[in-house]
């Protein structure tokens, strides 16, 4: 029955998404009235590594901070050291130019503590990750996962994937 199964899921045609790889996005971190930005082509490897010759490494002074962009996800991470985002107001990260697809929701997979998808906010080309007040250790990261109309199912393909189920579960049940 299981191979049954993902011969179907295999067979239910998915909505092709836009990606980002290929595009300049425009990462910026604020850091109350400091700020600092860079334009990064986004590839298949790490965009942003501190220190490094970016800008925003300025103020990124922990060592061991990068930021990888891919296709539908941005994920920071901080391999090496321990430190805290300040208190100040603004304290995080914007990325601007997220044109592939406009975005309708973010999802959050992260290990820092207290950073929740309320402090992720989105237009429907950007994403904000309000970092103030949050420490961090080595291992620490977040990965924002950008969601688009594309990422749901149109009617038709959830009706069919519905059917063929039904289909399978009738066969089990005819066959026991």
């Amino acid at each position: 029955m299981i191979k049954n199964v993902l011969v179907l899921m295999a067979l239910v045609p998915v909505a092709a998404l836009g990606t980002l790889i290929g595009d300049t996005v425009n990462v910026r971190y604020e850091l109350g009235v400091f700020n600092s930005s860079d334009s990064v082509l986004v590839g298949t490897g790490v965009e942003i590594a501190c220190p490094g010759g970016q800008n925003i490494c300025s103020l990124l002074t922990v060592a061991g901070q990068s930021i990888n962009i891919g296709a539908r996800t941005i994920r920071y991470e901080n391999s090496t050291n321990t430190g805290i985002f300040v208190g100040i107001t603004p304290n995080g990260f914007r990325f601007d130019g997220l044109d592939s697809d406009p975005i309708v929701g973010v999802t959050l997979v992260t290990n820092i503590e207290d950073l929740d998808l309320f402090r992720v906010t989105h237009t429907p080309n950007s994403v904000q990750v309000e970092m103030r007040g949050l420490e961090i250790s080595a291992g620490s990261y977040f990965e924002v996962g950008l969601l688009s109309l594309n990422d749901v199912p149109e009617p038709g393909t959830v009706w069919m994937g519905l059917l063929g189920m039904a289909a399978l579960l009738r066969k089990v049940r005819k066959s026991s």
